[in-house]
């Protein structure tokens, strides 16, 4: 992969990683149109452009990330220590919260269902049934509505919900933001508090999908041989990433989640006709 393609690659990701059309579904679609291989130089890139998407959602969402962080350590502290009946800080339960709902997830990891999911990737058609069951999705969120709630009204249940909402947008093609979103608007909760979450439970989802991996990527040459090409995708997925998540929040502010379910039913209609066309 040249450096061009690296940067159209990265532009892909991070503007759809956010956005509700499915970055994975994108992504496995770029690489069947342009006749690039799964190759595991193939996925160690696609590993550096995830990267790039969890430093914009840090960057956009940094306040949060941070009080996360200090949240989780504090509120496992009270734990141990025994303190709990004094009561937890909003960000003590919102860290709980974020880790319930990565725990579907997790165990998806843990029974291989990752790879099930590459290997869909590698069929358009797959993907593209999965795009405009996707679009479906957002069209039934936005006749929804919104609801009152925010997050200091949510419980264990909520937060669970919208996890197996997260673990379904494994399948390349349902947007993990559109689920999630989905997930949490069909509970009643406002849209901001909705968007607010499904970001926040992204960094563990993104981190623990790449950040293990980046290791045996390092070691095994990909990024020595190919280093500009990493750099340019990396960059490319952050600055869209967060232009993406900025256009998001106004999308869904503004209640024209429909506008992106239209492009999910073009995109998919066009990926089942590819495969059709190149089957026959």
């Amino acid at each position: 992969m040249d450096i061009l393609s690296a940067v159209i690659a990265g532009i892909i990701q991070g503007a759809t990683e956010f956005l509700p059309v499915s970055s994975s579904g994108h992504l496995a679609l770029f690489h069947a149109f342009f006749g690039h291989s799964d190759s595991y130089g193939q996925l160690a890139f696609d590993v550096f452009l995830h990267l790039g998407t969890l430093t914009a959602v840090c960057a956009v969402y940094r306040k949060d990330v941070i009080g996360l962080i200090k949240g989780c350590f504090t509120g496992v502290c009270k734990f141990i220590c025994g303190k709990a009946r004094r009561g937890f800080t909003e960000y003590e339960k919102l860290a709980f919260f974020v880790a319930l709902a990565t725990l579907p997830l997790v165990l998806l990891a843990l029974t291989g269902a990752d790879a099930a999911a590459e290997a869909m990737c590698l069929h358009p058609v797959i993907v593209g049934a999965a795009l405009i069951t996707n679009g479906f999705i957002l069209l039934l969120t936005e006749k929804t509505g919104a609801g009152r709630r925010d997050l200091s009204a949510m419980r264990p249940r909520h937060a669970l919900i919208i996890g197996l909402c997260q673990a379904a947008a494994i399948i390349p093609g349902l947007s993990r933001s559109g689920c999630t979103v989905s997930g949490g608007s069909v509970q009643r909760f406002d849209r901001g508090s909705a968007v607010r979450f499904s970001f926040l439970i992204s960094v563990p989802a993104i981190a623990g999908a790449n950040v293990l991996k980046l290791p045996d990527v390092i070691e095994s040459g990909a990024f020595a041989d190919n280093s500009a090409v990493y750099i340019c995708g990396f960059a490319a997925a952050a600055i869209s990433g967060f232009c993406a998540i900025k256009l998001f929040l106004l999308a869904v502010k503004k209640a024209k989640l429909c506008y992106f379910s239209f492009y999910c039913f073009a995109l998919g209609a066009a990926a089942v006709l590819y495969e059709i066309i190149t089957v026959i």
